[in-house]
């Protein structure tokens, strides 16, 4: 996964501080004589916002830091504090500290970066994480992240029978969100995933080395042991339509897995 998000074990929902301005990215150079001269540098909107978080753990801020270590000079993904949009961002620089802390409260101004995300309807509800890989039979979109997040064609993923082709860069951690309708059958049939399935709706599989979560209707439905991923992978055996398959590219938080497997089949 290259594509870098704002950790999912920190929360990122903000405080009652949050406040934003358009940066100006105008350049200027005073003439001789007469009032200054200006052009733009770019084209694109950035803006500055300055975010309070709300109070962290010592575990919340010992992850935040590690990430920070990892991640401060690079552009990440994570929901606009103000539009709740998924966006792209970076640490503002040149401030004295990077970030403030005060009684387990981390203060940062963060820079939104211009641009629009093609697969930011990807995300899942409640959550930041771009995904991993995509495959959207109805809207013919298919992509992969293996530098970064690009699209590419639909036989690069599904082969002739309708099975995903998950080549040496499948992850060891991931959560599957699968949108179906008039469905009749099994969902990753033969695999610790697999679970029945009926109608429309859209299910969340989780999984890692040591687990394996399935969720339905906001419920979880089933529990399995660790899934290390095929190469090639049948998603549904049995009658329907599969309309989306989307991976993430960890094993999503149990409050996210719910909320996303109550989103009706499009």
């Amino acid at each position: 996964m290259s594509e870098a998000y704002w950790p999912t074990a920190v929360p990122s929902r903000v405080l009652s501080s949050v406040s934003a301005g358009r940066r100006d990215d105008r350049a200027a150079f005073q003439p001789e004589i007469g009032p200054a001269k200006m052009r733009p540098r770019s084209t694109g909107r950035t803006v500055q916002i300055s975010v309070t978080f709300d109070r962290w753990t010592a575990a919340q801020l010992e992850a935040f830091e590690d990430w920070y270590d990892a991640n401060q000079a690079a552009r990440f993904h994570m929901r606009d504090p103000i539009t709740g949009a998924p966006a792209r961002f970076q640490i503002a620089a040149g401030e004295e500290q990077a970030y403030q802390l005060a009684d387990r409260q981390i203060s940062l101004n963060l820079l939104r970066l211009p641009g629009q995300l093609w697969w930011g309807g990807y995300v899942l509800p409640c959550s930041h994480v771009p995904p991993l890989m995509v495959v959207d039979f109805a809207a013919e979109a298919f992509a992969l992240d293996t530098d970064r997040l690009r699209r590419v064609a639909e036989a690069d993923l599904v082969n002739g029978l309708g099975h995903l082709l998950l080549g040496a860069w499948r992850p060891l951690a991931g959560t599957w969100a699968v949108r179906f309708t008039g469905a009749a059958g099994d969902l990753f049939p033969g695999t610790p995933g697999e679970t029945a399935i009926a109608g429309g709706g859209r299910a969340v599989v989780a999984f890692d080395g040591g687990a394996t979560r399935i969720y339905l209707g906001g419920q979880l439905v089933a529990s399995a042991a660790g899934w290390v991923l095929p190469a090639e992978l049948q998603v549904l055996d049995g009658a329907g339509t599969v309309s989306e398959v989307l991976l993430f590219p960890e094993a999503l938080a149990e409050a996210t897995c719910r909320r996303a497997s109550l989103v009706e089949a499009a």
